[in-house]
């Protein structure tokens, strides 16, 4: 079943804001943001950030708690961010 477009604007608005706070907080550790929304051949990558010489590749996901998050990235989508990080 199709998401509404209402249902579908509100889930990609939290998704621009938790994209936000993530860069933020990101920024506050020490990170530079070198690039947002960054498109591959293989997919998007939402934050790339460097630190001291080592490159951050960030999936940004706005659940509830960390177990959920690390559930809703399957094993599908670990290896296409892996391949869009190159």
């Amino acid at each position: 079943m199709r998401q509404t477009s209402a249902k579908r604007r509100k889930h990609e608005a939290l998704g621009r804001f938790s994209e936000t706070l993530a860069a933020w907080r990101l920024r506050f550790a020490g990170y530079r943001i070198v690039a947002e929304r960054e498109k591959t051949p293989f997919g998007e990558i939402d934050l790339i950030a460097v630190k001291r010489g080592l490159v951050a590749i960030v999936e940004v996901k706005a659940r509830p708690d960390l177990r959920r998050c690390i559930e809703t990235v399957s094993a599908r989508q670990r290896y296409r961010i892996e391949q869009a990080a190159g």
